[in-house]
């Protein structure tokens, strides 16, 4: 069975994911902009790394959007269409 925090890690890399492809990124464009190995990303991904607050900011950054947004209280989009 999975942590709590394991699921939580899981759940954050989806929406790392879901924003990267939704904003038309490779996974290695994506790391290039971090300054991460495509491995270091994919890790994000896949929750099996946490990502520090100045990456997690960066990575907003690139996804024109929140913080808040990226660890999923609210995808920026879904804000768009309410």
């Amino acid at each position: 069975m999975l942590s709590q925090n394991r699921i939580i890690l899981k759940n954050v890399g989806d929406i790392f994911k879901t924003y990267r492809k939704k904003c038309g990124y490779s996974r290695s464009e994506v790391a290039q902009k971090l300054g991460v190995a495509p491995r270091t990303l994919a890790a994000y991904e896949r929750g099996e790394r946490e990502i520090g607050i100045t990456l997690a900011v960066r990575l907003a950054n690139i996804y024109g959007t929140t913080v808040r947004c990226l660890l999923g209280k609210k995808l920026s989009w879904e804000e768009e269409d309410a």
